[in-house]
């Protein structure tokens, strides 16, 4: 990153990040207390942020639809158990030191409601789904989701990794479930929110 400007660094690397949520974000420069940070330029910065958290969960959707295309019990616990170490990245990304404490704030609280609607999303899609041949075969794969909860993240300590043990089997191992809008998770839209981009005072310049 040398030669960059904060911002320049971290408009790379979110581009990349947003393609490939496993790029390293831990080495990008404190944007707090840099001069260059005025409100204009922290307003771009939100609007790549922004187009960064909806490239992860594009990534996201089209994993959680994997899940479901296979018709092992034991594989879709393990593969839905195993999205709450992607969904971790979306969550330490927020929790970023590098980032002022009004977006890391926002970032977090818009990641952890997305996480609770797509649970929710899940949980009712897979109740509701007429294509198992059976209720008793949506009811076991409903207990799967439930056990392996995506809200379990939600309970880790910031910077841990997630349990790694799934639970749960269908008695007939049978998925098959409809794609429907799993995929469709939203981003949240952040820029929206009051007093998000930091108060920038020209007195605060360093001399």
């Amino acid at each position: 990153m040398i030669g960059q400007t904060p911002y320049e660094a971290w408009v790379r690397r979110l581009r990349e990040w947003a393609k490939d949520p496993d790029t390293p974000l831990d080495d990008l420069p404190a944007l707090a207390g840099d001069d260059r940070m005025t409100p204009e330029v922290y307003e771009r910065l939100i609007d790549h942020i922004e187009r960064a958290n909806r490239g992860f969960m594009d990534v996201f959707g089209k994993r959680l639809q994997d899940v479901f295309k296979d018709p092992d019990g034991q594989a879709i616990a393990r593969a839905y158990h195993n999205l709450q170490y992607l969904y971790a990245r979306r969550l330490a990304f927020a929790l970023h030191p590098g980032l002022p404490e009004k977006i890391s704030s926002e970032l977090l609280r818009v990641a952890e409601e997305d996480l609770k609607d797509i649970q929710a999303e899940v949980e009712r899609m897979v109740g509701q789904d007429k294509g198992r041949g059976s209720v008793n075969d949506a009811s076991n794969l409903l207990r799967i989701i439930k056990q392996n909860s995506l809200l379990q993240l939600l309970h880790v300590a910031p910077g841990s990794a997630p349990d790694g043990a799934a639970t749960g089997q269908t008695d007939k191992d049978q998925a098959g479930i409809g794609q429907g809008n799993l995929g469709a998770a939203t981003a949240g839209n952040i820029k929206s929110q009051v007093n998000l981009i930091p108060t920038y005072d020209p007195k605060d310049r360093k001399s």
